[in-house]
């Protein structure tokens, strides 16, 4: 099977030919944050490791299938999609669409089209679904907030582009139940809840993850948001409180944005994605007001190098869902701090421990690897159900997969 996977939601970039849209260049050696900054794929490095999860895990002709954009989504103004659906029609069986958290409130509900750039972008793929011959598939979107139940809440480009969705897709996957009822409720109704697909891409390692023997130093990773905002909404503080008391070290997203006018410049590892300690830990207290309590400082533009390092940790607390998939991958325990729907949907699907701000604040490392580890029979026994769920729906539909309960 031919298999164009395209990214289909904002926030990530690929570098492709103008020909075949492939990716044709690694990830380039650099030496500090400003070299590194114009070449991450993404501004929220977190999308790197639900973006690539279908190309992964699709058992398609690798020599002739391809992750890529098109010229057409691009365009700044209206153009005819003509060469585009010509390219994809010539050339793939399949289309494999990846989203995340698309599904958002309209910013200005009644206003034209053309005051949001957005609209464009979803009405071009609509058309790009719609005039596609082969199979679609669609996976990952989610509901950004809670939406009243009306179709008129989201943008009217994204609306034309979910109608397309369920005219055309094989498959319309989505993050959870709430965003399966609300689609269900606006007449999407093919939408099917199937977790997100970053979750399947290791199954053996994540069905393998044991209990912590919770006795000294553990080796602990974070992720959030180390910035004055992460403070001011206390979103910062839980992930402050633990590292204090444990071996902590904390992975940038795009909270690492702020690194860009440091004064001097800050070093950076590409082989290993760590940031020089000294101006993370001077920049680290400056914004929290106290002494520096993370260990060392991350950030990663290859999800395999993320991977390998979440192997060589015991385990991660934080407030980034996708942060902690790398280290549920790498077969690492993951217990996630979460303010808004959308992390509550994702770990409600499999049942990972989740903790509110004060549920942190009020307990320790220790307390709360105790309940990830109580927590963990539900896990498997949600997981296994859900990887279930993800394979045969797939298979069903005619996409062949390399992951499936043999491999857990």
């Amino acid at each position: 099977m031919r298999v164009f996977f395209l990214v289909g939601g904002t926030g990530y970039g690929v570098a492709t030919d103008k020909k075949h849209q492939r990716f044709t260049m690694p990830n380039q050696a650099v030496a500090n944050f400003e070299t590194l900054m114009p070449r991450l794929h993404s501004p929220n490095t977190g999308n790197i490791i639900h973006r690539e999860a279908m190309s992964r895990i699709v058992a398609c002709d690798p020599k002739l299938s391809t992750t890529g954009y098109l010229p057409g989504l691009r365009a700044k103004r209206d153009r005819k999609l003509t060469h585009d659906i010509a390219y994809l029609n010539q050339n793939f069986d399949a289309l494999v669409l990846s989203f995340a958290n698309v599904i958002k409130r309209d910013p200005n509900p009644g206003a034209p089209e053309s005051d949001v750039p957005a609209n464009a972008h979803f009405r071009r793929m609509a058309m790009i679904v719609r005039g596609f011959g082969g199979a679609v598939f669609a996976f990952g979107m989610g509901i950004q907030d809670e939406l009243a139940t009306d179709p008129n809440t989201i943008l009217p480009g994204l609306l034309d582009l979910l109608q397309a969705l369920n005219e055309k897709a094989a498959v319309l996957a989505v993050r959870g139940q709430t965003t399966e009822g609300w689609l269900h409720s606006i007449g999407i109704t093919k939408a099917v809840a199937l977790g997100c697909p970053s979750l399947f891409v290791n199954p053996s390692a994540t069905s393998a993850i044991a209990p912590l023997k919770v006795s000294g130093k553990l080796r602990l990773a974070s992720a959030g948001r180390l910035t004055r905002k992460g403070m001011a909404e206390k979103r910062l503080q839980p992930l402050l409180h633990l590292a204090a008391q444990s071996d902590m070290d904390y992975i940038y997203q795009n909270d690492a944005l702020g690194l860009r006018n440091s004064t001097g410049g800050v070093g950076y590892n590409y082989l290993t994605g760590e940031l020089a300690h000294a101006p993370m830990a001077q920049r680290e207290a400056r914004i929290s007001g106290q002494t520096a309590v993370f260990q060392r400082h991350y950030l990663f533009n290859n999800p395999d190098i993320w991977r390998g390092y979440a192997g060589s940790r015991d385990a991660y607390i934080g407030d980034r869902f996708h942060g902690g998939v790398a280290f549920l991958q790498a077969g690492r325990p993951a217990g996630f701090v979460y303010r808004d729907a959308r992390v509550r949907e994702l770990t409600g699907y499999l049942g990972l421990p989740a903790f509110q701000t004060d549920e942190v604040l009020a307990s320790t490392p220790a307390k709360i690897l105790e309940v990830i580890n109580d927590g963990l029979p539900t896990f498997h026994r949600k997981y296994s159900a859900a990887l279930e769920k993800f394979v045969t729906t797939c298979t069903t539909a005619g996409l062949p997969l390399v992951c499936g309960p043999q491999y857990a």
